[in-house]
């Protein structure tokens, strides 16, 4: 069973309404921020995007709240450069929201804080729980791949 009882993407969600509440800005297409701000959050939608095609071809669950429906190990592709590719996608979402919404302070802090609430609550139960299913298989994997990047 995992700690967390928040899905991750309502998370992100929360996690982005507070960014935004603590700019004073109007969604503008004006400056350098938004388009790094764009620029950014369109490369965390296609990690995102491979990282849940990579587990519907390897027919497994996406949902991280349904452990009992992983059944298969994704290690190539995006997953052989992170363990967490949809929780990376997640941080630079949420990172790239608040450089749109020119709160960089902000956005740093709070993207640090999603990623160590996501690491402890979210993916170090997932991890156990992936010992628990594919043992050795996932503690060579782990060697192999680091937890973010």
């Amino acid at each position: 069973m995992l700690d967390q009882k928040i899905p991750p993407a309502l998370l992100l969600f929360i996690f982005g309404i507070v960014i935004f509440f603590m700019s004073n800005q109007i969604f503008t297409f004006a400056g350098i921020s938004q388009f790094v701000g764009l620029g950014l959050g369109i490369s965390a939608v296609a990690i995102a995007v491979v990282a849940v095609l990579s587990f519907k071809r390897a027919n497994t669950t996406v949902n991280p709240m349904k452990t009992e429906n992983i059944n298969s190990l994704v290690t190539t592709g995006i997953f052989s450069k992170s363990r967490n590719p949809m929780y990376v996608a997640m941080a630079v979402l949420l990172f790239a929201f608040g450089v749109y919404m020119e709160v960089l302070l902000f956005s740093v802090f709070w993207t640090v804080f999603f990623i160590l609430y996501i690491t402890k609550f979210q993916i170090m139960p997932e991890e156990r729980v992936l010992v628990s299913i594919f043992g050795d298989e996932y503690r060579t994997y782990c060697k192999d791949v680091r937890r973010w990047l």
